[in-house]
């Protein structure tokens, strides 16, 4: 989704971001839904990598998640300066190569990595989906609580 919009703010970059027309309603728009669907899949991953590292190198996943930052926003920001200042780039061009790079990515993430699988008990999802009242949702957050990977 994020490739998706990357690439149409691309095509549609002299119509969002022109200085002698700017369309503010719609640039508020596209810049919204990109950070809406980015921001909800950040919440995703944050909820996937649990899954991908054992319990013993969880921690690990913050590390990797500050040097992906530290190198998005290094070739986001710093290469796209350097490039442009030679005049070998456009911001149209550079949001169109971002969509590729994310699209070959998130393409390469969900086919080459495999997650754990997780133990689930079919009583205690019966028991989730019959909450009723605000006590019935405390007593299903305390049973989640006393799950072994929320333990560990």
């Amino acid at each position: 989704m994020c490739s998706l919009i990357l690439n149409l703010l691309s095509r549609y970059n002299d119509a969002l971001f022109s200085q002698k027309n700017v369309n503010i309603f719609n640039t508020t728009l596209a810049i919204s839904a990109l950070t809406s669907v980015l921001s909800i899949q950040e919440t995703a991953i944050d909820g996937w990598v649990t899954n991908l590292f054992h319990e013993i190198d969880i921690g690990y996943s913050v590390l990797c998640q500050t040097i992906g930052y530290s190198i998005g926003y290094a070739m986001a920001y710093n290469g796209f300066l350097a490039l442009e200042s030679r005049e070998l780039i456009n911001f149209a061009t550079f949001l169109l190569i971002l969509s590729a790079a994310y699209f070959v990515f998130a393409l390469t993430i969900t086919f080459a990595v495999k997650e754990k699988k997780c133990d689930v008990d079919a009583e205690m999802v019966d028991k989730h989906n019959n909450i009723e009242t605000l006590v019935d949702a405390y007593r299903a957050v305390y049973r989640i609580m006393q799950l072994p990977s929320m333990l560990s």
